[in-house]
C-alpha cells in the first residue's frame, strides 16, 4: 500500500463496483517492511474507503524447509502478510457474513512486528486491520476497512453481505431478462425474491428484511425495479 496505489486501486474497487459495472470488487493490501505505525495509519486515513483493507505488521516469519532438509526461518514483507488474510477471510468454504475478527491465519510461526495495546489500539482506530500473536497462533485482532465511519463502514463483512446479496439477485433474476412481460411477472419475481430473503435469513446471513417491492420502472416499461430493505448479520 502508498498512497498512489491506494488511491488507483479504491477508484477501481468502486468504479467496478457500481450499478454500471456490476463486478464488485474489494481489495486486501500490506505495507512495506519497516512501515511504522503512523505510517499505516497515515495510509488508512488518507483511502477512508469500506471496499478496501489494509493489514498490519508490515512483516511475519515463515519456515522453509530446503531441500537438503535444512529447515530455515525467513522474515517475509506485508505483501505476503495481505495475501495470508485474503486466503482466510475470502475462503469460499466460510460465508460472506463470517467475521474477520479472531480468525486464524495461517501460514507463519510469527509476527516480524509487535505492538503493545496501545499502538494497536491507535492503529486499528485509524481504519487498520492488525494482527496478534495468541497461543493459538497467528489471529486478526479486529477486522477492519479503511472507513471508519460507522459500524456499517467499518465492518468487513457488511460489504462483503453487500456484494453477495447483489450478486445472488442478480443470478436469480437474469432469467427473466428477455422473456415476455406478462401480468403475473412481477408476482413471480416478487415470490423468488421473496424466497430469497427467507433463505438469507435461515443461513444468517442478514437478520431481518423488509418493505419488499416489486414495480415497472417509470423511466423504462420493460423494466422492473426491485426495492428491498435488510439488515446484515
Amino acid at each position: 500500500a502508498t498512497t498512489t496505489l491506494l488511491s488507483a486501486i479504491s477508484n477501481h474497487c468502486d468504479v467496478q463496483s457500481s450499478i454500471r459495472y456490476r463486478s464488485e470488487r474489494r481489495a486486501v493490501l500490506g505495507v512495506a517492511v519497516g512501515t511504522q505505525p503512523r505510517d499505516v495509519q497515515a495510509l488508512a486515513q488518507g483511502v477512508g474507503n469500506t471496499r478496501i483493507c489494509i493489514i498490519y505488521p508490515d512483516m511475519a516469519r515463515i519456515r522453509f524447509t530446503d531441500t537438503q532438509g535444512v529447515v530455515q526461518s525467513f522474515l517475509v514483507g506485508g505483501e505476503m502478510v495481505a495475501v495470508a488474510v485474503a486466503m482466510a477471510t475470502f475462503n469460499p468454504a466460510i460465508d460472506s457474513a463470517t467475521p474477520w475478527t479472531n480468525r486464524q491465519i495461517n501460514g507463519f510461526t510469527d509476527l516480524g512486528r509487535t505492538l503493545d495495546d496501545v499502538d494497536a489500539n491507535t492503529t486499528a482506530n485509524a481504519g487498520v486491520t492488525v494482527l496478534k500473536k495468541t497461543i493459538n497462533g497467528i489471529q486478526v485482532r479486529h477486522g477492519l476497512t479503511t472507513d471508519m465511519t460507522s459500524v456499517l463502514t467499518k465492518t468487513p463483512t457488511v460489504i462483503q453481505i453487500a456484494d453477495d446479496v447483489q450478486l445472488r439477485c442478480r443470478n436469480l433474476l437474469g432469467v427473466y431478462i428477455g422473456t415476455k412481460f406478462v401480468p403475473n411477472t412481477i408476482q413471480q419475481i416478487q415470490g423468488r425474491v421473496n424466497n430469497l430473503f427467507k433463505q438469507l435469513v435461515r443461513d444468517q446471513i442478514i437478520s431481518t428484511y423488509t418493505g419488499l417491492t416489486v414495480a415497472t420502472d417509470p423511466n423504462d416499461p420493460t423494466g422492473l425495479l426491485v426495492d428491498v430493505f435488510y439488515k446484515p448479520v
